[in-house]
């Protein structure tokens, strides 16, 4: 079974709203701590190159997303923080 190179690709090239996303929501719903955090950097790039994408295009049609992309990364970037942190530790939130 082939590797996931068809994302891979993805990331490197364009990246779509629904690639970020995917890869985002991925990363949040890790429970595996030791995975989380490369699913976390994985999708911080993913996010990194849209918005880089959405600031080039400069439209109104995509304020929305810009929106949506510079909050998951805020997000994505204090969860890698307390990660990190907390690394050997529990760093779930209960329900």
């Amino acid at each position: 079974m082939p590797s996931s190179g068809v994302r891979t690709e993805t990331v490197h090239r364009q990246v779509r709203h629904f690639d970020w996303h995917d890869l985002y929501f991925d990363a949040l719903l890790e429970t595996d701590s030791s995975r989380a955090s490369s699913k976390m950097k994985r999708a911080r790039v993913a996010l990194s190159k849209r918005l880089t994408e959405l600031q080039k295009r400069d439209s109104q049609d995509h304020a929305n997303e810009m929106a949506d992309v510079e909050s998951a990364l805020t997000y994505l970037n204090l969860l890698l923080l307390l990660l990190e942190e907390n690394s050997g530790r529990c760093w779930a939130v209960a329900a």
